[in-house]
């Protein structure tokens, strides 16, 4: 259960920081917090780094497939997984952006790195996880 509270969690927050991004933050486009970082109102069609801009449908059928191939794995192996509910999480968030926006929100901007959301953050948080249990497992089973 522990699974979809932690996916379901991620939704959230990302949509209401999303919705909170458009009502107040779009129409004034940038907020300095600190000297380094920024609140930023950016629309994405593409994916990461703005790449492939416009090709919405393209990643809609790409997300769907990631999420039906994250919920196969998760009930694979019929386990609680943090890693596979921050990746799902994230990956329904930015879903649901493209399916009902047409685009994704993005709003966290460090100037030295493109825009990115709360989502985008969550799925390489878990992405990181999800390498670091690979390579505890492939350590473990080499010394057998």
């Amino acid at each position: 259960m522990g699974f979809f509270l932690v996916t379901f969690l991620v939704f959230l927050i990302d949509q209401v920081s999303k919705f909170l991004v458009i009502r107040y933050l779009a129409p004034v486009r940038e907020i300095k917090i600190l000297s380094f970082f920024y609140l930023t109102y950016q629309e994405n069609t593409g994916v990461a780094f703005s790449l492939l801009s416009g090709k919405n449908s393209f990643f809609i059928l790409l997300s769907s497939l990631l999420i039906v191939f994250l919920l196969f794995l998760f009930l694979k192996e019929r386990k609680d997984n943090f890693s596979f509910a921050l990746v799902l999480g994230g990956a329904l968030g930015n879903l649901f952006d493209r399916i009902v926006r047409g685009k994704v929100i993005d709003f966290l901007n460090f100037h030295i790195w493109p825009v990115f959301n709360f989502a985008d953050s969550v799925i390489t948080v878990g992405v990181f996880f999800l390498f670091l249990q690979l390579f505890r497992r492939r350590t473990c089973n080499s010394k057998l």
